[in-house]
């Protein structure tokens, strides 16, 4: 494969796919934008209601309504001022989630087609190249979200498998970002996080195979007098200096850099007691979602690796305006299908808060 000047990366059509994610992007902020003022106005509407039955009652009494768990909410004064304390909370907070997503992709940055920063390609070490070969039904599709037409039928957007669509990745070849945004789908798609505290991943048999298992890490990091980060070995050359007796998986390098991580329990406010099965798995059977980065981290050699360790055949292959074209074409792939599996599990999650408070 000859090496091509990488100063040629893009050209048409292929620069019009940056394009199309751009609008992709705006049209799911527009999605979510409308989303949250939905939300906002119907609890608005809700608490009106609820003032003017208030403003019904006579001093000392209350209503009385089934909750929908076998109990009974009170509606009075006191309650109702909490209630409006609590919806203008949401306003606050959602209005804010809503501009910090605003503001995304508006610094200046590394362009996609450059492929530098967090798009530099990367080549996967065995774990994350076994976590890719699984069945490709348990990474979802290219779009998920679903298409209803005027004659109420409806479709996938598009329902090709996402995973055959990554020639490169599945080879081992990708950008940096491209593997914890798929990490991310397959939390989703699998189901994967924690019914009572979201930011959390209960690790299936797949995973724990891959970053668990026999198979081991590329990178083992030791750390600094300061009990922070230090250098990086590959695992091999851990051994043979004599840093540790034996590879290890992704898991355990994690724990060995993280000793006290077994203690993150992540119960969510409204936990109690009765809430055990999953808050009271530890890692690595249960992980906050940040791990992510640390699971990829330690399973990648970036282009800046290729060079450091004279990797020449890897160096001239991204060079290649063809593979590059197809590195960020994948890359703008996973994007989108990341993105419509977080509003499709927004959605979800919407409902279910509706279904709860309609019963």
């Amino acid at each position: 494969m000859s090496a091509t000047n990488s100063s040629n990366v893009l050209e048409t059509p292929d620069s019009e796919i940056i394009d199309d994610s751009k609008k992709r992007r705006r049209q799911l902020l527009v999605k979510k934008f409308k989303q949250t003022l939905d939300n906002i106005a119907d609890e608005g509407l809700v608490l009106m209601d609820c003032e003017r039955k208030v403003a019904e009652l006579s001093k000392g009494s209350r209503w009385s309504f089934p909750d929908g768990n076998g109990g009974t909410f009170y509606l009075d004064q006191k309650s109702l001022k909490t209630q409006k304390k609590n919806w203008e909370k949401k306003v606050k907070n959602g209005l804010y989630e809503l501009f910090k997503e605003a503001l995304k992709g508006t610094r200046d940055s590394v362009p996609l087609e450059k492929l530098g920063g967090i798009y530099i390609p990367v080549l996967c070490g065995q774990a994350v190249t076994k976590f890719l070969s699984a069945d490709p039904q348990r990474f979802g599709y290219v779009d998920p979200t679903m298409v209803v037409e005027e004659d109420g039928t409806s479709h996938m957007k598009d329902d090709r498998l996402l995973i055959e669509q990554l020639e490169l990745a599945r080879g081992g070849l990708t950008t940096r970002n491209t593997i914890g945004m798929l990490l991310i789908i397959y939390a989703h798609v699998n189901k994967l996080q924690d019914p009572k505290n979201g930011q959390f991943i209960i690790a299936d048999d797949h995973m724990k195979e891959c970053f668990g298992g026999t198979v081991p890490a590329v990178w083992y990091r030791t750390k600094d007098e300061n009990n922070e980060k230090g250098d990086r070995f590959f695992m091999g050359e851990a051994v043979k200096n004599n840093l540790i007796d034996r590879a290890l998986n992704t898991f355990e390098v994690i724990e060995a850099h993280k000793p006290d991580i077994k203690n993150t329990t992540g119960k969510s406010s409204n936990s109690n007691k009765n809430d055990d099965d999953e808050q009271s798995l530890k890692f690595p059977d249960r992980f906050h979602m940040a791990l992510f980065q640390n699971i990829n981290a330690l399973n990648y050699i970036t282009a800046n690796d290729f060079k450091k360790y004279n990797m020449t055949d890897h160096q001239n292959r991204i060079k290649n305006v063809n593979i590059r074209n197809m590195l960020v074409r994948e890359h703008i792939m996973v994007k989108n299908a990341n993105d419509a599996a977080k509003l499709i599990a927004g959605e979800i999650k919407n409902i279910k808060k509706k279904g709860t408070v309609d019963q």
